[in-house]
């Protein structure tokens, strides 16, 4: 497994709507982990999942944590498979 961790400015954090962690299978090279953050916040705008787990080998979403300043947020009300199959909840895999 690989680990990578990004801040900016000292803190937890990164530019743009990218991880600041990020954990990755080193035989699949798919990431199993991501979460976002910004100043030290675990959070991430919009309808998006602020912690992101995957399936080392298919690459899966197998649970999904929405979180806004810091503070865990109810998820939006479709279920990961469902919003999954309309494809709205892909999350790009990092290269």
């Amino acid at each position: 497994m690989t680990h990578e961790e990004y801040l900016k400015d000292g803190k937890r954090g990164r530019d743009g709507d990218q991880p600041a962690f990020v954990r990755r299978n080193a035989t699949t090279g798919i990431v199993t982990y991501e979460s976002y953050w910004a100043d030290d916040k675990r959070g991430r705008d919009g309808d998006q999942p602020a912690v992101i787990e995957r399936d080392a080998m298919t690459g899966d979403v197998t649970r999904e944590e929405y979180w806004k300043d810091g503070v865990e947020i109810p998820a939006p009300s479709q279920p990961i498979a469902s919003r999954a199959a309309q494809g709205i909840t892909s999350p790009k895999t990092l290269i």
